[in-house]
């Protein structure tokens, strides 16, 4: 991967080397929980319009022999027509689950007490970084694959400058270093013993074994992002 831009509003990572394939497994890790989250809501959505559609119908009962007739033509010629294609959500991230992101890699709190953003930063970036949409302006819009990297970068370049949240002595001046300064954050958070012991007994799908590469836990999609960290 490589840094694309010198303009600080306009930089990008770009290409497919380690650091851009480490990032990918990660954010595949939250669009996957993005997924199942989604499937969930809209089985909810779907089996609460079931049972109002059920009422609905209880409650037109007493309609004539004629408007009977009516109404279950009407309900076959719906049968007949073509089904809605389910949402795919594949290769995407919603706001709630890259704010998990950043609370699992510690970026609204660390050990050392040093908060390298706060929620408010954390928003303000992601809206930032989403793809410009120009319609459903009441709807956060997702993350795909390309804006999440936009998201790490734009991350780096907030936290590691003098006006960012970090004390004296811990911004950096070219990006490269912001962003380096970042994936060393995140990797120490992921590596921190606390954050084995959570993993190890379970809590909330922390790790993923099948994933998991020479013996890696995989804590929060982070197994290919430990085993390259160092070529970084």
């Amino acid at each position: 991967g490589r840094i694309e831009g010198r303009d600080e509003g306009k930089m990008r990572i770009r290409g497919g080397g380690t650091l851009t394939r480490s990032l990918r497994q990660i954010f595949q890790w939250y669009s996957s929980k993005y997924g199942h989250r989604r499937a969930i809501e809209e089985s909810s959505e779907s089996h609460v319009q079931k049972r109002a559609n059920s009422s609905s119908s209880k409650g037109s009962a007493s309609l004539t022999r004629s408007g009977a007739a009516s109404g279950t033509a009407g309900r076959a010629g719906a049968k007949g027509g073509k089904k809605k294609a389910a949402p795919n959500y594949e290769g995407l991230a919603g706001y709630m689950e890259i704010m998990k992101f950043c609370e699992d890699y510690c970026c609204f709190s660390s050990d050392s007490g040093a908060a390298l953003l706060t929620t408010v930063q954390a928003a303000d970036i992601y809206l930032s970084s989403a793809p410009k949409r120009s319609h459903c302006l009441d709807t956060v819009p997702d993350l795909d694959e390309a804006s999440f990297l936009d998201f790490i970068l734009r991350m780096a370049v907030v936290a590691y400058s003098p006006a960012g949240n970090m004390r004296e002595g811990q911004f950096h001046e070219a990006p490269e270093n912001k962003l380096k300064a970042l994936l060393l954050h995140m990797w120490k958070a992921i590596n921190h013993p606390r954050a084995q012991e959570k993993a190890l007994n379970g809590h909330s799908g922390a790790c993923d074994a099948v994933k998991s590469r020479g013996g890696d836990l995989n804590v929060h999609g982070s197994a290919t992002f430990n085993q390259t960290f160092f070529q970084i």
